[in-house]
């Protein structure tokens, strides 16, 4: 059996029965229409951060792995504030500040403030979790936690985690929502200027992330997202890349090192890179490509540490890491790959 093949068993082996997958779509939907409503009921300009939260979820029972069909990285939010774009910051035609001329909290001297927004969404989500610790669907019992992180692209990523709870339930489902919070500009309403628009043809809309840079709080970075383009089978592919470098990290209980959100990142800068090229990739060569990347940027972070992997045991998944990683790239080599040497890096049981 080639690579390209085991890889489409594997992906296939890590897939939900139907009733289960209806079971997690119904729960995702339950869990984000009580957040929605519970972040609604404090009337902030934050009301409507969860409306599309769903997009952004994996769920995981078992040894399967999913996620939406409309799966997303980035979270779009409409600001309740009438915003200028003042394009060319530095020099820099992706570099951006938002002018507002209303009074607002988030507003200094003009300009929509990135660091005041991350601060105060930041407080709104510990507000919201802290208050809805737990939530019961149908039965099942899910307890809620979150955290922040600060991408190395200065863009802070989040994270809400529900874990099933039941104690009498053999295999819970788990489910992370893990997201990048972003403005999102209709086209037809605000037009990118011919200057710095991007030669994406048909693209609906553009979207700003923050760009904190020498130490600027009220620059944002604009991306006029590939992703939108995508037919559903394109994105099959990146959500698949996601459900495989997931089984890797459960198995090998290396989260700390390959947790999804990371790998979300680098599937959706890798696309927006790539372009139209990214249509020919195939399946298990994409994978392997941001699997690399991810155990790059685990070598960058981690260089000064990694003959202390002894010593230091929150360390040791790497070694795993970078031998899965050289295994996998010597398996595509081969043009004849016994499954059952497949299935165990991904947490699967050996065929019989």
């Amino acid at each position: 059996m080639i690579f390209e093949t085991a890889i489409e068993k594997v992906i296939e082996k890590i897939s939900f029965s139907e009733l289960d997958y209806q079971t997690c779509i119904s729960d995702v939907k339950y869990i984000v229409d009580a957040l929605d409503a519970a972040s609604k009921n404090k009337s902030t300009f934050f009301s409507n951060i969860f409306a599309e939260l769903g997009s952004t979820v994996t769920f995981m029972k078992g040894n399967a792995i999913d996620s939406m069909p409309d799966f997303n990285y980035f979270l779009p939010f409409k600001m309740p504030l009438k915003m200028k774009p003042i394009f060319y910051v530095n020099n820099r035609k992706s570099l951006l500040r938002l002018k507002c001329k209303e009074k607002h909290v988030l507003v200094e001297d003009g300009f929509v403030s990135a660091e005041c927004f991350h601060v105060l969404l930041s407080k709104h989500v510990k507000n919201i979790l802290e208050e809805t610790k737990t939530i019961e669907c149908s039965g099942r019992v899910y307890k809620l936690s979150w955290h922040m992180r600060k991408m190395e692209n200065q863009i802070f990523a989040y994270n809400i985690k529900a874990d099933q709870v039941n104690a009498d339930e053999q295999d819970p489902i788990i489910m992370t929502f893990d997201f990048v919070p972003v403005f999102k500009f209709l086209m037809y309403e605000t037009p990118l200027p011919n200057s710095v628009a991007d030669n994406v043809e048909g693209a609906r809309y553009w979207i700003i992330c923050s760009a904190f840079i020498q130490d600027e709080i009220s620059i944002f970075s604009k991306v006029t997202p590939y992703w939108q383009m995508l037919k559903p089978a394109q994105k099959d592919k990146a959500r698949n890349t996601v459900r495989l470098i997931k089984a890797i990290a459960k198995k090998h209980h290396e989260e700390h090192f390959l947790e999804v959100c990371s790998s979300k990142s680098e599937i959706f800068w890798r696309i927006q890179e790539l372009g139209e090229a990214y249509n020919n990739y195939s399946q298990p060569i994409f994978f392997l490509e941001i699997y690399a990347r991810i155990i790059n940027n685990i070598i960058t972070r981690f260089r000064p540490f990694l003959n202390l992997t002894k010593s230091f045991k929150f360390l040791k998944p790497f070694d795993d890491v970078l031998h899965i990683n050289e295994f996998l790239k010597t398996l595509q080599m081969n043009r004849e790959i016994d499954m059952n040497v497949v299935l165990p890096i991904f947490g699967l049981p050996n065929e019989i």
